[in-house]
């Protein structure tokens, strides 16, 4: 059992209670970057995969994407990464039988490799304040985000390699089957069930 409490650090227990290891990583600060004294604390779980604890951590200052061994504590990579400040769960997907980690982002969406923490694509555009997780079906990966302008629906190959961000104007490319530049939630995950996609909104 794993928890993440922001400045307060992660947690790993087994399931009678007993701590296993934790984590420091001092402060943490959840704020919109448009608006410091606006801080709406932290909100991104750790993801559990093939005895692997995923972190994704989009704050203030030194935003990471990082991951450990789930027995032991160990890390095993982290990457830096240039973003806002955001409250996104990361989740995995799969590709020619490789695992891969999607998370979203306002300047930077994209996937990493699960065993090395290699950037495999990316690309910008969404809600400034990002709070969806991506969702994954039948190889594709779908995001959804809004707030401020922009407030797209992605659907992205699980192919995907380079700097996939569309031209402007532009509602797919080679590894962007489809867009909805306008339409995403901006606290809801979407939802794929029986081959429908679903997004849940809070406008009626």
């Amino acid at each position: 059992m794993v928890a993440f409490f922001g400045s307060e650090g992660l947690y790993c227990y087994d399931m009678d209670g007993n701590l296993q290891w934790k984590k420091d990583f001092g402060v943490l600060r959840s704020v919109f970057f448009a608006v410091e004294s606006a801080e709406w604390e932290f909100a991104s779980s750790p993801l559990i995969h093939d005895g692997k604890v995923i972190i994704q951590c989009d704050v203030m200052e030194n935003s990471f994407i990082t991951v450990y061994d789930i027995k032991s504590g160990r890390e095993l990579w982290k990457k830096q990464r240039d973003e806002y400040p955001g409250w996104c769960t990361p989740n995995i997907y799969m590709n020619n039988n490789t695992t891969f980690v999607a998370v979203n982002g306002f300047k930077h969406r994209g996937g990493y490799d699960l065993e090395n923490g290699e950037e495999i694509w990316r690309m910008s555009g969404g809600g400034d304040i990002q709070i969806p997780s991506p969702v994954t079906a039948d190889g594709v990966v779908y995001f959804n985000s809004a707030h401020g302008s922009q407030s797209p629906i992605l659907a992205i190959r699980s192919d995907a390699r380079g700097d996939i961000t569309l031209e402007k104007g532009a509602t797919s490319n080679d590894f962007v089957k489809w867009s909805i530049p306008r339409g995403g939630s901006y606290m809801q995950t979407l939802l794929v069930y029986r081959d429908l996609l679903y997004n849940p909104d809070w406008n009626l």
